[in-house]
């Protein structure tokens, strides 16, 4: 039990930061109709538990299905156009009752409030409305598409005012013109557009794929919004214009994996395909604000005698020195350069477990020889225990203890008999 105790505080700990990160940013939210029942279920458990925790959900949820389905029923034929559909006023009759049905399904699954909370489960408000203006889409290759449209404004003022309040706003594909006429939209266009009007935090969209996958069937999971995929669904191509258009991260996730949206939103490396307008891991100089994750990266490898031991007090006054790479709030990996006139020191390279076998460590390197030979240090040394193989892969090559400057040699721990390895550097012309 203990053991288990000890697991869920490790647990809490590690997700805390994206518990603070996530409260009080609005989250839109797409959910199709292709996703079944017992799925949609686990997603809406999913979405009260963020909505406990600070977040502003707008959910749109998709009705294609379903409308195709009574429409069949009905005998009334679903007529496509040049791949758009025609919406005529009989089967626009039915959208309607489909669209209403699919409003109480989310608003009784709402109601049941979180389940196994401590305590009494409070139902979770939603609103659903006439937020988004409509217009119709017109002719199209010489079909008049009738009660089709497309977005002309979302009412953000309402949207903002609900979420305000903690209420959950629901969106279903139909839109109002100022003249009273309804019109069908696209689920998935109308997620998108929301998301840009709200400048929301995310926009997430759920699929039966956990993300993008390449050619050989690999998860994506990190695009520029200027990404190219031959292979990418819609909702990527969405995604990344709704990046490039000021949503500062959109998700694509599965709806067949129960919990993928949490494993998106609470871990580093996500389950689904992430789409942000600028790298999420990134090279920089330490910052005061990395002192406490650079300590937090090193420290346990100064206890298993890997790194030189080193007190808080030096790190922090020679923190000009260190380059770290920072992956969403994490710092992964950090190096740090000692210069003793025409020679420097590469020391406290490390790597974060997780990431170990990944590029941070070249990265690091690259970044202090370049710093190193803007600073006019032409050789470069490292000492180590265990990593001599790895540094000579990379152009170092052993030598001795006598080859080390003095003042290296006075600090030099005999008791750790760590080996030497020296690199000269050549001059880049990207360091000039």
């Amino acid at each position: 039990m203990a053991d288990q105790n000890t697991g869920g505080v490790h647990w809490f700990r590690d997700y805390s930061a994206y518990i603070r990160a996530h409260r009080g940013k609005t989250f839109v939210v797409c959910l199709p109709d292709a996703c079944p029942d017992d799925d949609a279920g686990n997603v809406y458990r999913d979405l009260l538990l963020l909505q406990s925790l600070g977040v502003r959900l707008v959910l749109v949820r998709g009705v294609d299905e379903r409308f195709t389905a009574a429409l069949a029923e009905r005998g009334i034929e679903r007529t496509l156009h040049s791949g758009l559909p025609v919406t005529t006023t009989a089967s626009l009759s039915v959208l309607r009752e489909v669209a209403g049905a699919a409003r109480s399904l989310v608003e009784a699954a709402f109601s049941l409030g979180l389940v196994n909370a401590p305590g009494a489960s409070e139902p979770v408000s939603v609103a659903s409305g006439n937020f988004v203006k409509a217009r119709p889409f017109g002719i199209h290759d010489g079909r008049d598409l009738e009660h089709y449209g497309e977005v002309r404004s979302i009412n953000t003022r309402t949207l903002t005012r609900l979420l305000d309040q903690d209420i959950v706003t629901l969106l279903t594909p139909v839109g109002y013109s100022p003249s009273g006429e309804t019109y069908e939209l696209d689920t998935e266009v109308l997620a998108y557009e929301t998301a840009v009007a709200l400048a929301a935090d995310k926009l997430i969209y759920f699929g039966a794929e956990p993300g993008v996958l390449d050619d050989t069937g690999e998860l994506i999971r990190e695009l520029p919004p200027d990404a190219t995929i031959d292979s990418a669904p819609r909702t990527a191509e969405l995604a990344m214009a709704a990046a490039g258009a000021g949503v500062e991260r959109c998700h694509l996730v599965s709806f067949a994996e129960d919990g993928a949206l949490l494993t998106e939103l609470f871990t580093r490396d996500g389950s689904g395909t992430q789409i942000t307008g600028g790298r999420y891991e990134t090279l920089h100089d330490a910052r005061a604000e990395d002192l406490a994750g650079i300590l937090a990266l090193i420290e346990p490898l100064m206890e298993d005698g890997l790194l030189v031991k080193r007190s808080r007090e030096s790190i922090e006054a020679q923190l000009e020195r260190y380059v770290v790479i920072e992956r969403d709030g994490l710092i992964i990996a950090c190096a740090a350069l000692h210069g003793f006139g025409s020679i420097a020191e590469l020391a406290t390279l490390a790597t974060h477990p997780d990431y170990r076998g990944s590029d941070c460590g070249d990265r690091c390197l690259a970044a202090i020889e370049a710093r190193a030979r803007k600073d006019g240090h032409t050789q470069l040394f490292v000492t180590t225990t265990r990593g001599g193989d790895w540094f000579a892969e990379r152009g170092f090559g052993q030598s001795t203890i006598d080859a080390l400057p003095d003042d290296r040699q006075s600090t030099y721990s005999r008791d750790r008999n760590s080996q030497v390895f020296i690199k000269v550097l050549r001059r880049n012309q990207n360091d000039a």
